[in-house]
C-alpha cells in the first residue's frame, strides 16, 4: 500500500486569550486512516486581560475593579509574543477545560491525555513549571463517533512567585498500544496550548 501522510489540525478556541493554533503532520507507512478528532482548550473565570506591547505588561482588573489598570514594565517581550491574554491572580486557581468532538463516523479507543504548565524564559523558550502541582492526565477508554467529552484541569498559582510573564497550559494526546491491533498509529496524534498570564500579587488592587 502506497505511503500516506496524515495531517491533524489542531483546532483551538478562538478567542483573544492567545490561543496557539498548530498543525502537526504525523507521517509513515500506515494500513488504516486515522480520523480527525476535533479539540480546543480555554481557561476559566480569569480575572481580566493582560496586554503586552512595546510599553511592557499592563493588567487590565475587569473583574475584580472595572476600569482599574496596573502596569509591570520590567517585564519586555519580542513583538511576537504582543497581544492580549487572560491573566490569574497569585494564590488563584486557574481551572482550564478541554473539549473533545468525534463528527467522524469512526470511534477512538484507548487515548491517553495529558496537560501541563509552562513558561516563558528570557530567551524566549518554554520550560516546564517547577514547584507546582500542575501535571494533569486523564485515560479514555472510548470515544464513540458523534460522541462529546468535557476535561476539567486546575491549577494553583503560586503565593510566592518570580514574575513568570507569560505561562501556557500545553496539552498532548497519545495512542495506548494495548497489543490488539494491527495498526501502525502515531503515539502522538495531536497536542495544543492556550497562553495566559500569572499575575503577582504587587500587581493586584488593594
Amino acid at each position: 500500500m502506497g505511503r500516506v501522510f496524515l495531517f491533524l489540525l489542531l483546532a483551538a478556541d478562538a478567542s483573544a486569550s492567545g490561543v496557539v493554533n498548530q498543525i502537526s503532520p504525523l507521517g509513515g507507512n500506515v494500513r488504516a486512516s486515522i480520523p480527525v478528532l476535533e479539540h480546543k482548550i480555554r481557561l476559566l473565570d480569569s480575572w481580566g486581560r493582560g496586554v503586552i506591547d512595546g510599553g511592557g505588561l499592563r493588567y487590565h482588573h475587569d473583574r475584580l475593579m472595572p476600569g482599574y489598570m496596573t502596569q509591570d514594565l520590567s517585564q519586555v517581550f519580542p513583538r511576537l509574543h504582543w497581544g492580549e491574554y487572560e491573566f490569574f491572580y497569585a494564590g488563584d486557581v486557574m481551572r482550564y477545560q478541554i473539549f473533545f468532538h468525534n463528527k467522524t463516523s469512526r470511534s477512538y479507543r484507548n487515548l491517553k491525555i495529558s496537560a501541563w504548565q509552562e513558561h516563558l524564559r528570557p530567551d524566549g523558550s518554554w520550560q516546564p513549571m517547577e514547584g507546582t502541582d500542575d501535571a494533569r492526565e486523564w485515560t479514555v477508554s472510548g470515544l464513540t463517533a458523534g460522541e462529546m467529552l468535557v476535561l476539567n484541569g486546575d491549577v494553583a498559582v503560586p503565593v510566592a512567585q518570580m514574575r513568570l510573564g507569560l505561562t501556557r497550559t500545553r496539552y498532548q494526546v497519545e495512542y495506548i498500544d494495548d497489543g490488539r491491533s494491527d495498526q501502525l498509529v502515531p503515539r502522538l496524534l495531536m497536542e495544543n496550548e492556550i497562553t495566559s498570564i500569572w499575575c503577582p500579587s504587587e500587581f493586584k488592587p488593594r
